[in-house]
């Protein structure tokens, strides 16, 4: 179809106008790792203790994480609705360059 190029994960990662969105997911995972299970553990071993709760630690603990999960994917939604919209003119230009930029370079191999 016009306008679709058809590329590899690794080579869209590495496009530099695709830089701010990977560094945006390097973050979000990074999060989603580091942060549910802190929020997990200080509750469980920190709050909880610290306020005498001890019925049903492990339950209040994992919805405590799963609250913190929920957070780390709003802002990572957030965080894209933000980044500013492709101009489809400016791609369609540019993927005409490409095609034109092939066709030059099959026509002189054939030549």
């Amino acid at each position: 179809p016009p306008g679709f190029v058809q590329t590899n994960l690794f080579a869209a990662m590495r496009d530099r106008k695709n830089q701010d969105t990977v560094r945006k997911l390097y973050i979000a995972s990074a999060c989603m790792a580091v942060f549910p299970l802190s929020g997990f553990f200080v509750v469980r071993h920190v709050l909880l203790p610290h306020y005498g709760i001890r019925d049903n630690v492990d339950l209040i603990s994992a919805l405590v994480a799963v609250f913190v999960v929920q957070l780390v994917i709003a802002g990572y939604v957030i965080s894209a609705f933000r980044e500013p919209a492709d101009d489809s003119e400016e791609l369609l230009q540019e993927q005409a360059k490409v095609d034109a930029a092939r066709a030059s370079a099959e026509g002189k191999k054939t030549d």
